[in-house]
């Protein structure tokens, strides 16, 4: 019986390393299924996110003025794990896109890259700035959150904007 029992753990630590060497082994391959299903995930989930370079700041302010829509400023830094996590699973997921895309005209910052407009200063982030067409900023918002947070904080600005 003390035999049984310490070969057990044994096996069991051996088939465990195995497995990780198995799944290190086809990483590369998984990592591109999975880099394949993001690509077509976010095709479908797709925010209208305007980078500065494609549209400035004026051109989003008269659009937003011409569809009755708020500004957002995403604004995220280089090395930004949060922010990668945000993009990822807040700003891909389906009901924030809807919503955002609803009521809201997206420009894209990288404050390590781009300088904000309305005399911003880089912040932690990931970041959120919300304007109206009057260009007064309605509310500022740190850090990463979930789609449900998110979405209440949608809510609270479109109602802190009428």
């Amino acid at each position: 019986m003390k035999k049984l029992t310490i070969i057990i753990p044994f096996i069991l630590l051996f088939n465990t390393s195995l497995s990780f060497g198995e799944e290190y082994a086809i990483a590369p391959f998984v990592e591109a299924e999975y880099m394949a299903y993001d690509e077509l995930r976010l095709e479908e989930n797709t925010i209208e996110i305007y980078p500065n370079n494609q549209m400035t700041y004026e051109e989003a302010l008269l659009k937003a003025k011409a569809e009755n829509k708020l500004l957002m400023f995403s604004i995220r830094a280089t090395n930004c794990k949060y922010c990668d996590r945000m993009e990822e699973e807040t700003l891909s997921d389906i009901t924030v896109v809807n919503r955002l895309n609803e009521n809201f005209i997206t420009l894209y910052y990288n404050q390590d890259e781009d300088q904000l407009p309305l005399n911003l200063q880089p912040n932690m982030t990931p970041n959120f700035v919300f304007v109206n067409q009057n260009e007064d900023i309605i509310d500022i918002s740190l850090g990463r959150q979930d789609s449900d947070e998110f979405l209440e904080l949608l809510d609270t600005v479109l109602m802190e904007s009428i």
